[in-house]
């Protein structure tokens, strides 16, 4: 069996105005649903893009945009209910 290990997170609290809570959650229940995503490895799903947990790094304590493949590129990106892959890890 193919299986898909994908890490989401967020950077707000539920309670606070623009929490990214809810979306963080959808986007990486669609991500883990696509064919696509397996056998890619870990996989970290945050701001609408889709990274490879070894590449993935936190760039700001309280920027909700805060998480990017420094010197990667991310494999790919969350379009409201589509998962676009890019490039394999």
């Amino acid at each position: 069996m193919r299986r898909v290990c994908l890490l989401t997170a967020s950077t707000k609290d539920i309670n606070e105005l623009g929490t990214d809570d809810p979306r963080s959650v959808l986007f990486s229940a669609g991500v883990a649903a696509s064919e696509k995503a397996r056998n890619m490895g870990v996989m970290v799903c945050l701001n609408d893009g889709i990274h490879s947990a070894r590449e993935v790094t936190k760039t700001c304590t309280s920027n909700v945009e805060t998480f990017e493949s420094s010197g990667y590129s991310p494999l790919g990106i969350v379009d409201e209910d589509t998962s676009y892959f890019s490039k394999s890890p």
